[in-house]
């Protein structure tokens, strides 16, 4: 009788305020389901060759590409993005919406960390919440793309009931000149809750006084361990009282 009262679902809302309500009317954060791409549809289906009686098989039948479509959800870009980066120290972006910003991250902070590369950080629109504390497996949506792009995504875990959806992006320095417009729609990460309770997922706007209350409420985890750190501070903290 006692697992009956054990919560079998979680409930997780991705947020936007109202200076984005346009991101979650047309490009709202959905299943992975829903950004099944091309070059999968169009790959034949695995099946029995009978002149050669063998099966001939396609990575239509790869478990590990299926199980990418089927679980978590995808962050399409909000809004059209212009980039230009001419070298380490000179680069140019601007996004369609007037509102959204890139920060760059210095070298230092990557100390023997792809040397060669700068780092950027895409700030999102979108905070997630979830009704309990579970961790967040952020990706790059690689499967849903028919071809390299011109930067690299890498992957992090966040933890808390609010997370930032932020990522970076990394550009290789010496190339010369790279520009590439990214259009609005585009999969940028791939958010997979780490969890085995039935998800119950919503989108959702919320007053841009919400937004800034339920960004400082939590302590927003980023890619660092600042919040981790803050955390146990506060932790000490009350002990001590």
């Amino acid at each position: 009788m006692f697992f009956n009262f054990i919560k079998r679902t979680i409930d997780i809302t991705a947020c936007v305020s109202e200076d984005f309500a346009f991101a979650e009317k047309f490009y709202p954060i959905v299943p992975s389901s829903k950004f099944i791409p091309d070059w999968w549809k169009n790959t034949p289906k695995s099946k029995f060759n009978f002149e050669e009686f063998r099966i001939v098989r396609t990575v239509r039948s790869c478990p590990g590409i299926m199980g990418t479509f089927k679980n978590g959800y995808i962050q399409p870009l909000w809004s059209d993005l212009a980039f230009k980066h001419e070298d380490e120290n000179y680069w140019r972006y601007q996004f369609a919406d007037n509102l959204s910003e890139i920060d760059i991250h210095s070298s230092e902070q990557f100390v023997n960390f792809y040397k060669n590369y700068n780092f950027y950080k895409v700030n999102s629109p979108w905070l997630i919440r979830s009704s309990e504390n579970i961790k967040f497996l952020m990706v790059d949506p690689f499967y849903l793309f028919d071809k390299p792009k011109p930067y690299i995504i890498p992957y992090g875990f966040l933890d808390g009931k609010v997370i930032s959806s932020n990522f970076f992006f990394f550009v290789e320095k010496n190339l010369g000149v790279k520009e590439f417009l990214l259009k609005s729609g585009i999969p940028t990460i791939q958010i997979i809750p780490i969890t085995e309770k039935t998800i119950n997922f919503k989108t959702e706007v919320v007053s841009n006084r919400e937004f800034k209350l339920l960004s400082n409420t939590y302590k927003v985890r980023k890619f660092s361990n600042v919040g981790i750190e803050t955390r146990k501070i506060l932790s000490n903290l009350k002990k001590k009282i």
